[in-house]
């Protein structure tokens, strides 16, 4: 929703300021994490984007949302977010260093 009705200028200033940023973003995990290749490092950086903004939701729910969620007994939404975060993360990270080490 965000890249839509915006200029082409625009999109293309954000989208080359973005991949500088996760170009820095990759040199910082793998400075971590040597294990892994280039791609495997922008491929982390990649799934730390689509977690975060598939899971932003969970951060922030409407109030109806809420509302049935605590009905529901469910965890908080700021737990559930963080949790989700941790997991989906630490997953894609373990299976790029193993998958880094079969090759």
């Amino acid at each position: 929703m965000l890249e839509r009705n915006i200029s082409i200028d625009f999109a293309r200033g954000f989208k080359r300021r973005a991949a500088v940023n996760n170009a820095r973003f990759a040199a910082l995990v793998r400075a971590q994490v040597p294990e892994l290749s280039e791609q495997a490092a922008a491929t982390f950086v990649g799934a730390v984007v689509v977690t975060v903004a598939g899971l932003w939701p969970y951060a922030k729910p409407t109030h109806a949302v809420a509302q049935v969620m605590a009905e529901l007994k469910a965890p908080p939404a700021d737990e559930m977010f963080a949790n989700g975060v941790r997991e989906g993360l630490t997953n894609q990270l373990i299976g790029l260093v193993a998958r880094s080490a079969g090759s």
